[in-house]
C-alpha cells in the first residue's frame, strides 16, 4: 500500500508525463535556480563558447553549420532539462543523419560529443550521453590509378612543371599538396 500523499505524487507525475509536459521546466527548475538548463539553452551557451576558441575561419563555418544542423535534429526536446537528455535521443538524431550524409552524421556526433564534455566542465550536465554512441560507419570511394592509366595520363602531359611534379610525386610518395 501507498499513502495518500505518494500517490498524488505518482498521478501527478503521470500526468506530466501524459501531457507531454516532461521536457518543460516546471516550477520546482525555477525554485532551485535551474529553470534555464534545458538542452536547448545549452547549445546557444556553446554556441559562444566555440566563438571564444581560436579557429581557422573554414572551421568556425563548419562548427556553425553543424550547430545548425544540430537544433534542427534536436528542435522538439530543445526544451528538455539538459539532466534528462540521453543516449537514445542523440543516437536517433545522428541515425538520421546518417541515412543521407555519414559524413555529416560523423561530424555531428563528434560536435556534440565536445559540446557535453564542456558542458560537464562547465558544470551543466554530470555525463556525457553522446560519448558511448556509435560512430556512423563510412565509406571510403577513393580509387587508385593503376599502373598503365598512369603511364598513359604521364605520357599525354606536356613537358614542364606539372610533368615534373607528377614524377616526383610517384617517386618520393609524397602528396599532391607537397609537391605542387
Amino acid at each position: 500500500r501507498v499513502t495518500a500523499a505518494v500517490a498524488k505524487a505518482q498521478a501527478a507525475e503521470a500526468n506530466i508525463e501524459a501531457r507531454g509536459l516532461r521536457d518543460k521546466p516546471r516550477l520546482v527548475d525555477r525554485l532551485i535556480g535551474k529553470d534555464d538548463t534545458t538542452l536547448g539553452a545549452w547549445l546557444t551557451k556553446y554556441e559562444g563558447k566555440i566563438g571564444e576558441r581560436k579557429l581557422a575561419t573554414q572551421t568556425r563555418r563548419q562548427y556553425k553549420s553543424l550547430l545548425k544542423r544540430a537544433h534542427k535534429e534536436l528542435a522538439d526536446n530543445l526544451g528538455l532539462p539538459i539532466d534528462l537528455a540521453d543516449t537514445r535521443l542523440f543516437a536517433d538524431a545522428i541515425d538520421r543523419v546518417a541515412v543521407k550524409t555519414p559524413q555529416t552524421a560523423k561530424a555531428l556526433r563528434s560536435l556534440l560529443v565536445d559540446c557535453f564534455d564542456v558542458a560537464i566542465a562547465a558544470g551543466w550536465a554530470k555525463e556525457n550521453p553522446v560519448r558511448v554512441t556509435d560512430v556512423p560507419a563510412i565509406e571510403i570511394k577513393r580509387a587508385r590509378l593503376t599502373w598503365e592509366v598512369f603511364q598513359r595520363l604521364y605520357a599525354s602531359l606536356p613537358a614542364g612543371r606539372l610533368k615534373n611534379a607528377v614524377a616526383l610525386a610517384l617517386v618520393s610518395g609524397q602528396a599532391r599538396e607537397t609537391v605542387s
